[in-house]
């Protein structure tokens, strides 16, 4: 699979993609960490 083909539009469909990978990424580390900062008692188990 070549990730970026000679299609039209290729580059902005790989560049939106990539900005909902990031958007997910930040979303699940922005509550990881609101969590923590909320209940410190609840991620306190987890070896790190």
């Amino acid at each position: 699979m070549q990730l970026l083909r000679a299609e039209t539009h290729g580059t902005t469909k790989v560049f939106f993609l990539s900005s909902a990978v990031w958007l997910v990424v930040g979303t699940v580390l922005g509550f990881v960490d609101a969590t923590h900062l909320a209940a410190p008692e609840m991620l306190g188990n987890l070896p790190w």
